[in-house]
């Protein structure tokens, strides 16, 4: 079997309607809103004049552009998207403790990467590391991977006492992907919920400080 790059999995041009459609649903729904508008005037015979009138408030093309940016911006490969977006990323990494380094964020279907790291070196082993995420958030139907992602976090946070970035590798979802992300054909390979596996095999890990991984036995 050839394996082939994750970035040269040919993007579907299906991305480029459903913008077309939600632009144009947008622009003709969402954009004219309508509102009713006070005006003050003087009356002739005495007093002030309140006349009430109904305008047509069309909203500044900044956000179509926004949405329009996103959806040109969507790579589809097959059961999920990759959508390239710093505002996203940061947001998103504030919320799982990752801050605003993080690289990218997985909630299925939508694997989010900051632009930056297109044409970095470690863009198919971060792609691969995420790719492990959507798998398992599709055999633990999404809600079930978030809920083990907090129990295990909390649970290092406050009975094992590690640090919010060590509370985060504790986790068996990261623990599966950091330890397999490098892997070339670890997705071919990969059992369904070979996250569970990685419950009771817990390794620390760490990373360099140019990126490379670190595991050793916790003590």
């Amino acid at each position: 079997m050839v394996n082939r790059s994750l970035k040269n999995i040919p993007f579907r041009p299906q991305n480029t309607f459903l913008a077309i459609c939600f632009l144009t649903y947008w622009d003709k729904h969402l954009l004219h809103i309508p509102f009713k508008e006070t005006v003050a005037g003087s009356n002739p015979s005495g007093g002030t004049r309140v006349k009430s009138t109904t305008t047509t408030c069309v909203r500044t093309n900044r956000w179509s552009q926004i949405c329009y940016s996103i959806f040109m911006n969507l790579q589809f490969k097959g059961y999920f998207f990759i959508l390239y977006s710093s505002p996203i990323t940061r947001f998103l990494g504030r919320i799982v403790s990752l801050g605003d380094n993080a690289m990218a964020i997985t909630f299925w279907p939508f694997i989010i990467i900051r632009p930056d790291l297109k044409t970095n070196p470690v863009l198919d082993e971060l792609i691969r590391h995420e790719t492990i995420h959507i798998r398992q958030q599709l055999e633990l139907l999404l809600i079930g991977s978030w809920i083990l992602y907090g129990f295990e976090y909390f649970y290092a946070l406050y009975i094992k006492k590690l640090d919010k970035r060590q509370a985060y590798y504790y986790t068996a979802l990261e623990q599966e992907a950091h330890r397999n992300a490098m892997n070339p054909n670890y997705l071919n390979e990969r059992k369904p919920y070979a996250v569970l596996w990685y419950l009771f095999n817990k390794k620390h890990l760490s990373r360099t400080a140019i990126g490379d991984l670190i595991e050793q036995d916790f003590s």
